[in-house]
């Protein structure tokens, strides 16, 4: 089975982060032998390389992420001290991974270009 197929394949059902996708392959197609985190990643990024969708990706995952910051947000405003923790370093996580993402949304100009320069 083709991984990265089988990635965007996932990400046409619904917008997700690259733990849910990881999560979903083992729990479809993972039988015997689960996708390493560092796979998932790879593989966004030679889609990315050669001009797939991975752009639109980048931009649902950051719409998934801004939804999750909104939900852990209300979370931190209602809930006990012990979901206020767990929301707090949910929501660190959620932070680094937009800089990321927009980081590297702002570099697949210069990427493509790279690749096709070659």
């Amino acid at each position: 089975m083709s991984v990265p197929l089988t990635l965007l394949g996932l990400l046409e059902r619904e917008p997700s982060h690259g733990y849910d996708l990881k999560r979903d392959y083992d729990t479809f197609f993972g039988r015997g032998k689960q996708l390493p985190f560092g796979q998932v990643y790879a593989t966004l990024g030679r889609l990315a390389r050669d001009g797939k969708p991975a752009s639109a990706y980048l931009d649902t995952q950051r719409a998934a992420h801004i939804r999750r910051m909104q939900e852990l947000t209300e979370l931190k405003r209602t809930g006990p001290l012990v979901d206020v923790l767990l929301a707090d370093h949910a929501l660190y996580h959620l932070e680094a991974d937009l800089r990321w993402i927009d980081l590297t949304s702002a570099r697949l100009a210069d990427l493509a270009e790279a690749v096709t320069n070659r």
